[in-house]
């Protein structure tokens, strides 16, 4: 099998990001969302404007010139705790690239950007009906579940 690369995203990735969001969406069971929707979350995502501070990052990871899985990572403010902290918003591979390393090799992409940019921590939210919970990997990985934290949305 040949190897992976895990880069940033440019605008040239764009369509081929949008199709595996679609996939994976799809294999999900998310419902359509708004006409172009998806659309402007990949053009901010694969273009960033910034101001001399990056906000965001989408890591893909490429085989073969395809995308076969990708995390996204945002820079969230927390004046409490004195600086900020990195979110992972997204990580996901393609289901027939699973079990190839590629989530390890995204965490440690997204460790090294976040001590770069010096984050106070990584957080991520993991569902607790998906496989990579059920299979603990982000506790193997170093991460902790906060006992003392819930979850909440408020869907619009």
């Amino acid at each position: 099998m040949a190897d992976f690369e895990i880069r940033l995203a440019g605008p040239a990735d764009q369509s081929q990001f949008l199709s595996i969001v679609r996939l994976i969406r799809d294999e999900m069971g998310h419902a359509e969302t708004k006409p172009g929707a998806l659309d402007e979350m990949a053009h901010l995502l694969c273009a960033p404007h910034y101001d001399g501070l990056r906000h965001h990052w989408l890591l893909i990871a490429v085989m073969d010139g395809d995308i076969v899985g990708y995390c996204t990572m945002h820079r969230v403010p927390m004046p409490i705790m004195g600086g900020s902290e990195a979110y992972i918003s997204d990580l996901f591979v393609r289901a027939d690239m699973r079990g190839h390393d590629l989530g390890h090799r995204f965490i440690d992409r997204v460790e090294e950007i976040a001590q770069a940019e010096g984050f106070v921590r990584l957080h991520v939210i993991n569902r607790k009906d998906r496989e990579s919970h059920k299979r603990g990997f982000y506790p193997k990985l170093g991460f902790r579940e906060r006992e003392e934290a819930a979850s909440f949305v408020l869907e619009f």
